[in-house]
């Protein structure tokens, strides 16, 4: 989550998952209590026959053999014999524990309060850090035959919260707000499963349910065993709930704003961790690289709106989207240098040399934005206005550019083996382009293929839906996933296309909702305005004009353009 590949609510999944994965080392363990001299197949998951078999396996793979991601497989493999020996080591530390009396009379001395079972599970969890350690130590405890049911099930529920408040903890430690909200996602999951298997087991031994187990001598196995249909069935009966931590992980976490750099996650996704993974590394440059597209394609449309109707303040965006655009393609050209010696195949270097060089083009193209808006400022001090022939040669020149850049894009299709996903980003930069000259035929059959991740493209997709009179409840379903990712003052195109779309239907209470919901993380004055004008039941005043050149670049409205005295003409 910290280089941006993973968002909050794509993680939620893999936070139960990975809770339900830790119960394989405690089934593991138990497999030790095998008779040495039996013949069972068992025997070979043993942790003392898997150590060595991965660990050979591991260096065999990377000293003899030289197939594609040899070298990867191997370290994986002997990643695990690593892993299985310190089970061993482990083991046979706490054997010593065991023998001592001291630590064993505290385990078997738990049945009678299970709230200090509790704590000694959470408080030995986090010391710790590992609830497969903890298990296992307590595995090694039952060697003894001391340890009944009533004594553990607390402490094996304990465990869970002492391990995740470790997690949320390393979390918190320089990391972004959506990463500290995983950690706070892992405790509210863990507080649900104590109080969820706390309850469930004190009402089924009231009941007389568990009093065959309770007063039973357990062993490794019951103990691992125990662990797992604990986690597996919380899992399943809280898997529903992901939605509810995450709302909660973001009212205890909420979004700070961060106006002064729009771009610092899709920048941070500028990771070298991703040297040794091309296709990772390549995706985080294209994805910046639609970035600076996106941002100096929407520099040149606004700036040719100034010529004929000009604002300041649009121009002072220009200027200050500009400076973005340059730190944005200087960071990124550093980074394609830096990645190009780890590069061993002919085509991720051609990739990668074909995007040094539209990224140098698209620095260019947003320095003719600021000439654009230059020259808009001349021609108003000098009450200079183009002729209705000029301004429609303006637009054919405009055509003519997007269907060469149209082109272009064809280019990149020859690389569509080695990069999966280049045929959709491919459809996502052409619908833009077709979006530019209105070829909305050719924008409703790249639609299906396209990716909709930024704001601009969500917008739209929402408003060909408007356009094509499409149903509203599958058009909310378009802006509730799109604005679901958005950080601070990101939601603003999008909040204000639906909330227009709403009053253009008639749907006036839900369009202030909407706007209600979305100043909670924006204070764009547009959407506030907006929101008074509701508030105030003054619906003939509500007006996206404050957005400018982005709002009208939707072609849902036509700019007000007040008419203006010529002091000269072109042509």
């Amino acid at each position: 989550m910290g280089a941006g590949i993973l968002s909050l609510h794509q993680s939620l999944g893999i936070i139960i998952g990975a809770n339900v994965g830790t119960t394989v080392t405690g089934q593991i363990i138990r497999l030790l209590d095998l008779d040495a001299s039996s013949g069972s197949v068992l025997r070979l998951f043993q942790p003392s026959t898997l150590a060595p078999v991965a660990l050979v396996a591991g260096m065999v793979l990377i000293m003899g053999f030289h197939f594609k991601n040899a070298k990867s497989i191997g370290n994986i493999a002997v990643g695990f014999g690593i892993l299985f020996s310190g089970l061993l080591n482990m083991t046979g530390a706490v054997n010593s524990l065991a023998e001592s009396g001291l630590v064993e009379s505290l385990l078997t001395g738990l049945g009678n309060n299970p709230f200090i079972g509790y704590l000694t599970g959470a408080g030995i969890a986090f010391a710790l850090q590992s609830s497969s350690a903890t298990i296992g130590i307590l595995q090694t405890f039952s060697a003894s035959g001391l340890l009944t049911f009533k004594a553990i099930y607390a402490v094996i529920v304990g465990i869970y919260l002492g391990d995740c408040v470790t997690t949320a903890i390393v979390c918190s430690i320089g990391a972004k707000t959506e990463a500290r909200r995983v950690g706070v996602v892992n405790i509210l999951f863990n507080l649900s499963e104590t109080v969820l298997v706390l309850r469930v087991v004190t009402v089924a031994h009231r009941l007389g349910l568990l009093d065959w187990l309770w007063d039973m001598k357990v062993n490794s196995g019951v103990i691992a065993n125990t662990n797992t249909v604990f986690n597996l069935s919380c899992a399943v009966l809280l898997l529903p709930m992901v939605r509810v931590y995450e709302k909660l992980s973001r009212k205890i976490l909420p979004d700070q704003p961060e106006p002064e750099d729009p771009y610092k996650e899709k920048l941070d996704a500028l990771s070298p961790a991703f040297f040794n993974t091309p296709a990772l590394a390549l995706r985080s440059c294209y994805d910046l690289l639609l970035t600076v597209y996106s941002a100096a394609r929407e520099n040149i449309s606004t700036s040719l709106g100034l010529i004929s109707a000009f604002d300041e303040k649009e121009r002072d965006a220009i200027t200050e989207q500009e400076g973005h655009i340059d730190r944005i393609t200087d960071r990124l050209s550093r980074y394609i240098v830096e990645l190009l010696p780890h590069l061993k195949e002919a085509d991720h270097i051609a990739i990668l040399n074909q995007y040094y060089r539209d990224a140098s083009e698209f620095e260019r193209l947003g320095d003719q934005a600021v000439r654009i808006s230059d020259l808009a400022l001349q021609l108003r001090e000098s009450e200079i206005t183009f002729s209705e022939t000029a301004q429609k040669e303006i637009a054919g020149d405009t055509r003519i550019f997007v269907k060469e850049a149209l082109a272009e894009t064809e280019n990149l299709r020859k690389y569509r083996l080695w990069v999966p996903m280049i045929e959709r980003q491919m459809a996502t930069a052409q619908l833009q382009l077709n979006w530019m000259i209105k070829d909305f035929k050719r924008v409703d059959e790249l639609m299906p293929k396209a990716m909709f991740l930024d704001p601009t493209t969500v917008a739209m997709k929402l408003a060909r839906q408007q356009m094509l009179g499409a149903d509203i409840a599958e058009m909310e379903k378009v802006y509730r996933k799109g604005v679901r990712r958005l950080r601070y003052n990101q939601n603003v195109l999008l909040a204000a296309t639906w909330s227009w779309i709403l009053v253009n239907r008639g749907k006036v209470d839900e369009a202030f909702k909407a706007l209600t919901e979305a100043l909670k993380s924006s204070d764009d004055a547009t959407l506030k305005r907006n929101h008074e004008c509701l508030m105030n039941n003054k619906v003939a005043h509500f007006s996206n004009s404050g957005i400018g050149d982005q709002w009208y670049s939707l072609f849902l409205e036509e700019p007000k353009i007040k008419a203006q005295r010529p002091r000269s003409v072109y042509r």
